[in-house]
């Protein structure tokens, strides 16, 4: 493999979360390639080696204070509390599921097929899903589904300038463009167990759902994956101080209120996806790391996209 796709993997894999603009690095190969396979190892290391990535990555978060123009209090005080951040995240780095979640890989689900050869694309801003689609229904004469996985809906009312992470999808339903060749939409995100819930957007049939209930698509379908899917969040006691670098739960039942937060295990979630969408066109996975749990990110990746690409 080239080494500039190495280096692009590179990149991806250093985000700390920071970078939500379309401009953002993504990056598109094959499921199952080298450069798939790449992803996978270096998330695998990772993990392996979670305090030496992490006491760097601060390293980094503490050198670009210097760049931002504030006042010598206000550095002083981004400082204090990245320092309060450490504190509680560095002695839990390489924190597992709970055993409750690991139970989930104990359900039967059926035959799963392989992904592998389909189109793959990954960003860390969820934004970057809007091209991908666009380039997806514009390659495809049927009518097509969206199976998204994200604990947001990411839709606004009407179309908007500028796309975005909180609007790409609706910037997709909205265009005329694509009138008729969306045949609907299944979003799976928070608690694996919802009921299937049912409404429409601009005449496109919704199915709200979780992971548990996600029904058989047989249709031609495009994957779209937030792996904040996978976690449900907004508790009071979320300490982020408003900075990339994710969250984490500061709470005297730390261990807890952190493994707690991860609801879908992502091998799972891989072998739902691979056992009920039956013709998959492509996938597309945003890291989204500012959104989600700090001491979960790289094993939440690696294992999602390990049992993708099986």
């Amino acid at each position: 493999m080239a080494n500039e796709a190495e280096a692009l993997v590179e990149r991806l894999l250093s985000i700390m979360g920071g970078e939500r603009s379309k401009e953002s690095p993504f990056l598109r190969c094959c499921v199952g390639d080298k450069t798939f396979k790449y992803i996978v190892q270096r998330l695998k290391y990772r993990l392996d080696h979670i305090v030496e990535i992490e006491r760097k990555n601060e390293r980094k978060q503490r050198k670009s204070v210097d760049s931002l123009p504030l006042t010598i209090e206000q550095r002083q005080e981004l400082l204090e509390n990245h320092d309060e951040f450490i504190k509680y995240l560095e002695p839990h780095l390489g924190l597992d599921y709970e055993d409750s979640l690991k139970e989930q890989l104990t359900r039967q689900v059926g035959d799963c097929r392989s992904f592998r050869d389909i189109q793959f694309q990954l960003s860390n801003c969820h934004a970057h899903a809007c091209s991908f689609l666009e380039q997806v229904l514009s390659s495809t004469g049927e009518p097509i589904t969206i199976v998204r996985v994200d604990a947001h809906k990411d839709t606004k009312p009407s179309f908007e300038n500028v796309t975005n992470s909180g609007n790409y999808l609706s910037q997709v339903l909205l265009n005329p463009k694509f009138k008729g060749k969306i045949k609907r939409v299944i979003d799976i995100g928070g608690l694996p167990f919802c009921s299937p819930l049912r409404f429409s957007f601009q005449d496109i049939p919704f199915i709200g759902t979780g992971a548990f209930s996600l029904p058989e698509v047989l249709e031609p379908s495009v994957i779209d994956i937030d792996l904040d899917g996978c976690e449900v969040g907004f508790r009071l006691d979320d300490f982020n101080e408003d900075r990339s670098g994710g969250h984490i739960y500061q709470h005297s039942s730390f261990e807890y209120y952190n493994q707690n937060n991860i609801k879908t295990h992502p091998t799972f979630l891989a072998r739902m996806l691979k056992t009920q969408v039956k013709n998959p066109l492509a996938v597309s996975v945003a890291l989204e790391r500012g959104f989600r749990n700090r001491l979960f990110w790289y094993r939440i990746e690696h294992d999602f996209l390990e049992e993708l690409g099986k």
